[in-house]
């Protein structure tokens, strides 16, 4: 387990660091270069129509998208940009397609007019937008190749090796929980409930963040409520006819008496009640914990007053 969880801490370690480093490559180089080739398809445009256009390739250089001069790109819906797809159909080679937004306007309305003259004059230069997308898309694919090989094919592994690993933790941790003479309290959870002591729900103590014990249902028969909730137990291992056999804690009615009683669960049960107590140490405690802390502290922030100094 030692040997597992310093591995995974170094791969975890090891993943942060391969994330930054591609994310400096991405802003540093596959961005510019990027850039540096809409500039170029920008200027082909420019050389054949007089306007200059915004470009974004997109898809892996398989979407070219088109915006009419003075068009606010950072705002603008997809429709109001001029799409050039170029990719294989079922039985079909690559080829340049043309979509664009229908709509109806007014001889004033210059926006919806200029993208319309951005619209016809696109559509005249298909035929030489199809002979260049293949050479836009391969350089874009070359950048975009290489930033995958050098960058994101090793988080993926990297990605891939830690979740391997945190299964093999956890196949170890239930494992052990499943032996003999293990005992196990489930650890408490931190609730946000509502105090119905104080009258007035809009005020600062209408709401209390409190620990409180948890248990998990134990089915042990076939009827609706053969269940049993279960705050600790202890396994003592198999019986006869495939049946697991536990001491468990149960809730009594004097607060200074603890109840263990044996009781007998099948293995696919069994087994299904030790996942969730294992997820609920190892992950949903904290989860649920840190939702109903913020929920109180949600609250709380309502009649906090900042003073500033």
């Amino acid at each position: 387990m030692n040997t597992l969880q310093t591995t995974l801490t170094a791969l975890k370690s090891q993943l942060e660091s391969q994330k930054e480093a591609s994310k400096y490559y991405f802003d540093n180089v596959f961005s510019k270069e990027v850039f540096a080739l809409e500039a170029r398809i920008v200027e082909w445009f420019h050389n054949l129509t007089g306007d200059t256009y915004t470009i974004k390739l997109e898809s892996g250089g398989e979407t070219l998208q088109i915006f009419a001069p003075g068009e606010n790109v950072e705002n603008a819906w997809r429709h109001n940009g001029v799409t050039i797809y170029h990719y294989e159909r079922y039985k079909e080679e690559a080829k340049a397609r043309l979509s664009y937004y229908s709509t109806e306007c007014e001889y004033d309305n210059v926006k919806v007019i200029s993208y319309l003259k951005t619209v016809g004059k696109v559509a005249e230069l298909l035929p030489q937008i199809n002979d260049m997308m293949p050479v836009w898309k391969a350089e874009y694919k070359y950048y975009s190749e290489k930033r995958y090989v050098t960058f994101e094919q090793p988080i993926g592994q990297t990605e891939f090796a830690i979740r391997k690993t945190e299964q093999q933790i956890a196949d170890e941790t239930i494992a052990a929980y499943k032996q003999p003479g293990f005992k196990h309290t489930i650890s408490s959870r931190t609730v946000c409930e509502r105090d119905w002591d104080v009258s007035n729900y809009d005020c600062i103590e209408a709401y209390k963040l409190e620990t409180k014990p948890q248990y998990f249902d134990l089915q042990h028969g076939r009827g609706r409520f053969d269940h049993v909730r279960v705050y600790a137990f202890e396994v003592v291992g198999a019986v006869k006819g495939g049946k697991i056999e536990l001491n468990i804690m149960r809730p009594s009615c004097d607060p200074n008496q603890v109840l263990f009683t044996p009781i007998q669960v099948t293995k696919a049960r069994f087994d299904d009640f030790i996942a969730t107590v294992y997820y609920w140490e190892t992950k949903q405690r904290e989860e649920d914990n840190a939702k109903q802390t913020e929920r109180y502290n949600n609250h709380v922030s309502r009649y906090t007053t900042i003073v500033e100094a």
